[in-house]
């Protein structure tokens, strides 16, 4: 396992304490954990590439370390805020189908996140930091995302069957 591999799974593995603060009412420290998240999600892309070690488990384990960290956040906050679900509901079924759409395919032709996943990716780490600090007007924010989630899906999904045509 390669050190960035290691910081995507800590991605993942701080996604329960995110949520037991955001539950607890513990806001301030939660954020602080959405911020070490969104700063790891850029460190684990720094090292992979700095190293020459992009593997294949990142490959897999980086998007899917977003949408554990993202997807446990924003359902926390729905839960002690007045956060609409909908846009929350939505991502999750985009991520599920995404995520699906992954492991259908082999591994070696899985490629790295677009720019826009990146920016949408980046955004929502924003996001949900702002809303644990109280801004409750920034869920314009997360519609944002929702609609760049659902294009770089479609980036995606064109990649998916571009390759399937080549085959």
């Amino acid at each position: 396992m390669s050190s960035a591999d290691f910081v995507s799974l800590l991605r993942i593995v701080l996604a329960v304490p995110t949520a037991i603060l955001i539950l607890e009412g513990n806001l301030l420290s939660a954020s602080l954990l959405i911020a070490l998240a969104g700063l790891s999600d850029f460190l684990d892309g720094y090292l992979a590439r700095s190293t020459g070690k992009k593997t294949d488990l990142g490959k897999v384990i980086d998007p899917l370390a977003d949408k554990i960290f993202l997807l446990t956040t924003f359902i926390a906050l729905i839960k002690v805020s007045d956060l609409d679900p909908l846009p929350v509901i939505l991502l999750v079924i985009r991520d599920l189908g995404v995520t699906i759409m992954r492991h259908s395919v082999p591994i070696s032709s899985t490629f790295g996140a677009s720019a826009l996943a990146k920016v949408k990716t980046s955004l929502l780490f924003l996001c949900a930091f702002l809303m644990t600090l109280g801004f409750e007007e920034v869920e314009i924010l997360l519609w944002i995302g929702v609609i760049l989630s659902y294009i770089s899906a479609l980036e995606y999904v064109g990649y998916n069957i571009f390759l399937a045509l080549r085959r």
